[in-house]
Parts: C-alpha cells; structure tokens; sequence
C-alpha cells in the first residue's frame, strides 16, 4: 500500500512490479476508485447524497452514461 501517492497508477504498477494497482480518493463529496492492471482501466465514482437528491428533487431528465 501506498498513501498520498502524487504518482500515476502505471508508474506505481512499474515501479512496484504489481499486476493491479488501485486509486482510492475523494472527489466531488463522493469517493472514486481507478484501477489498472496492464492495459485494462476501470474508473468506478459514487456521488454525495445531497448531489443525488438535487438530481432527483429537479425532475426527469435524460440519463447520460459516462464511459471512457
């Protein structure tokens, strides 16, 4: 494990000759979670609560998937 890492998952996963890294942080009043193993990414993001209700207290809109 290594916390307060400035270093970029790939430069970790090489340095570190681990097959899977991961990034746990706080963004946005949420938590998100990267991951890499080789070339595979996986980038994982749960919104605040209060986010989530402002979404739902504003009404029906058009669902926007985010996939990268």
């Amino acid at each position: 494990m290594v916390a307060d890492s400035d270093w970029p998952l790939a430069s970790l996963e090489a340095h570190h000759g681990t097959p899977t890294v991961y990034c746990v942080s706080r963004r946005n009043g949420g938590v998100a979670v990267e991951s890499r193993s080789g070339m595979p990414r996986c980038y994982l993001q749960a919104e605040s609560p209060q986010l989530v209700a402002r979404r739902l207290l504003a009404g029906p809109t058009a669902c926007l998937a985010h996939i990268s």
